[in-house]
């Protein structure tokens, strides 16, 4: 397994009762048909709502395949509700590359 870890920078958008955190990334190259792509997020709060490419991803998760849903450019939303925290409330991110196992 091949692991590209998102950093910074994230950008914040912050209200009163949510904060969203967005990272923009470009699909990881020599991807083969069969790969499974997954995005992990590590200590992701249980109210944290996330997406990619504004469809949303099923909650109560902290890792998804999201192979089908990349496109050249990707962006993934991490929507936390109630105050706004002065330090991101979530470890760290990032894809999981699977390759096909080859018989």
């Amino acid at each position: 397994m091949h692991t590209i870890r998102l950093r910074e920078p994230w950008e914040v958008e912050t209200a009163p009762d949510y904060v969203v955190y967005r990272r923009y990334f470009n699909c990881p190259t020599g991807l083969e048909p069969g790969t499974v792509v997954r995005l992990a997020i590590e200590e992701l709060p249980p109210a944290g709502q996330v997406s990619i490419n504004t469809a949303p991803l099923r909650p109560a998760q902290s890792v998804w395949d999201i192979s089908a849903a990349l496109q050249p450019r990707n962006l993934i939303s991490i929507e936390l509700r109630g105050s706004p925290v002065s330090e991101r409330p979530f470890g760290e991110v990032r894809l999981e590359i699977q390759e096909p196992s080859r018989t």
